[in-house]
């Protein structure tokens, strides 16, 4: 038995999160597939795969602490938070419309990250979480300069 007891908020909350970087995964990988410019769609296949590990990491720590993981159908239930347009409308996007979807995404994760953090949580958890909250800053800060750096030479 685990050491550590887990409350039925905490198993919501890596639930949340863990769909959340689901999601994440799936939108940047879109966004990179409708990508003109090749750095950025290099960069935005690494933010996806960026997402897909932090999932898994969540994943983990929730079986570690006897959490069960929501199934698909139980995730499906709940309002999707995902924000990119469909895949037809994507592919007609300029790379600064995509970084400006992008950059709208890292602004809700990183919002959902401040809102977690302050509830309580397992500290080994809480870590994971800060970890994945400045990779979102870092992603969030390089798309907005990007973007920028577009805006001036459009």
């Amino acid at each position: 038995m685990n050491e550590h007891t887990i409350t039925a908020e905490t198993v919501d909350t890596l639930n949340d999160l863990i769909q959340t970087a689901k999601e994440g995964e799936r939108d940047f990988r879109s966004c990179a597939e409708n990508a003109h410019a090749e750095d950025l769609r290099h960069l935005l296949r690494r933010r996806s795969e960026e997402y897909r590990v932090a999932a898994s990491e969540l994943r983990w720590h929730l079986r570690r602490l006897g959490g069960t993981a929501a199934t698909k159908a139980s995730m499906m239930a709940g309002p999707r938070r995902g924000w990119v347009a469909s895949h037809s409308i994507m592919a007609s996007y300029t790379d600064q419309a995509t970084l400006e979807v992008c950059e709208r995404n890292e602004d809700a994760a990183l919002e959902r990250y401040a809102d977690v953090l302050g509830r309580p949580l397992e500290s080994a958890v809480k870590e994971v979480i800060q970890a994945h909250r400045q990779g979102a800053r870092r992603s969030h800060d390089k798309i907005r300069s990007l973007r920028d750096r577009m805006r001036v030479h459009a």
